[in-house]
């Protein structure tokens, strides 16, 4: 037999209503681990399909206990037991935020996880392979180092991970959050990446191809030099990034914010912007903007913002590094 015919006959046996089978004309509809180790021995190093029998069950917990041996906070540990034991029937999503855990259990490897979230996590420091995992939440999270290989995710949050230095492949996400990742040094391919959020990222200088991007925010990159086009952008931010010196075409943007951007010497052509920020860009003239308004005249013109109070600038500014804020207003003051 097979590896993948007995993977289905097992199937069956788990899943069908009882009845007599001509081949197997004695089993019941819940053959026991033993029963089922006789009839497919090559399943033995595959036991993750038959999630949900007591055999697997009972590697779960065993392997749980091994886990939460080995944590230092048992008391987490046990809570996060607990939420995984009452959820791993098929696929599910599992919230384990604020625990103070150094790692995941192995086993969830083996479950269909959909959704994790272990955000605000101070001692984790490594995720297990995710292979399910559509929709992953780890932001903030001090002591991540890495993550695994996010191979179906579509949905990342891994912001306020100091020490991440790269993300792993992920061809099919859409929507990625790795702002204040201050050692990230470079994105992964992201050709369906509708909404990324990147700002505070210090070492990053390029961005990938982000042909259907609809929001991009990139503030305070003090090393990017370059944008990718971006043909279907319609809102734009890239506040505090020193070195850029250019924005691509932004036929379809809606709202721009290039403020404190003080090597960029012209804005491209904006037709259907609404609100302009570039106040803090000198090199840029008021007779320079070419906006190429093709507008009706009860539609409302562009509101252009040049030189708001220093306090406005602050405010305006997000939640981004305190120290670099305070000195790029102490080499650039506002007054």
């Amino acid at each position: 037999m097979s590896i993948s015919n007995s993977q289905t006959t097992v199937r069956g046996l788990l899943s069908a209503p009882f009845q007599r089978n001509i081949q197997y004309p004695y089993l019941n509809p819940n053959p026991s681990p033993l029963v089922v180790s006789i009839l497919c021995p090559q399943l033995k190093s595959s036991s993750h399909l038959l999630t949900g029998s007591a055999l697997i069950v009972a590697s779960i917990k065993e392997n749980l206990n091994a886990w939460v041996i080995g944590q230092p906070n048992k008391e987490a540990a046990l809570k996060a037991k607990g939420l995984i034991l009452e959820s791993q029937e098929g696929s599910f999503d599992l919230n384990l935020s604020g625990l103070e855990i150094t790692s995941l259990p192995p086993c969830l490897t083996k479950l269909n996880l959909k959704s994790l979230n272990c955000s605000w996590c101070p001692l984790l420091t490594a995720l297990p392979v995710l292979p399910f995992c559509t929709l992953l939440s780890c932001y903030n999270c001090p002591l991540l180092t890495e993550l695994p290989p996010l191979s179906i995710c579509t949905d990342l949050d891994c912001s306020y991970c100091p020490l991440l230095t790269v993300l792993p492949d992920m061809p099919l996400c859409t929507l990625l959050n790795c702002s204040n990742c201050l050692m990230l040094k470079k994105l992964p391919s992201l050709d369906f990446c509708t909404k990324l959020s990147c700002s505070n990222c210090r070492l990053l200088t390029v961005f990938p191809k982000l042909p259907i991007c609809i929001e991009l925010s990139c503030s305070a990159c003090r090393s990017l030099t370059k944008l990718p086009p971006l043909p279907f952008c319609t809102m734009l931010d890239t506040r505090y990034c020193p070195l850029l010196t250019e924005l691509p075409p932004l036929s379809i943007c809606t709202d721009l914010d290039c403020s404190y951007c003080p090597l960029l010497r012209k804005l491209p052509s904006i037709p259907f912007c609404i609100e302009i920020r570039h106040f803090g860009c000198p090199l840029i003239l008021k007779e320079d903007l070419d906006l190429d308004l093709d507008l009706d005249l009860d539609d409302p013109l562009p509101t252009i913002i040049e030189d708001p109070s220093a306090e406005s600038a602050l405010l305006a500014a997000g939640p981004f590094d305190e120290n670099y804020l305070i000195n790029i207003f102490a080499s650039n003051p506002l007054r």
